[in-house]
């Protein structure tokens, strides 16, 4: 599913749900991606007593076709040495 900003989707609002209780489909609009695709969320838009109500849901994409992407490189200092140094810091304690 190729979703971008501004589009317009059709999806079932969850928010306060109980139990099994299903809503009619709802149009909302994309106004987040997440930066490596794996969710997005939509605005939806209601009347209100005082005005416009408004909220916002996020909801999960598939996976893309194809290969995985690279796992991103760890930071902070998670072993980047190969171990020497954990010796060094356990004495120090």
């Amino acid at each position: 599913m190729a979703v971008k900003l501004g589009d317009r989707i059709k999806a079932r609002i969850t928010y306060g749900m109980e139990g099994g209780t299903m809503l009619p489909r709802e149009e909302g609009t994309v106004v987040y991606i997440h930066p490596e695709g794996r969710f997005y969320t939509l605005e939806f838009t209601f009347p209100g007593p005082r005005g416009v109500r408004k909220f916002r849901e996020s909801y999960h994409l598939p996976p893309p076709e194809g290969p995985p992407a690279p796992a991103s490189r760890p930071r902070g200092s998670v072993d980047q040495d190969g171990g020497r140094t954990a010796g060094r810091f356990a004495e120090n304690l």
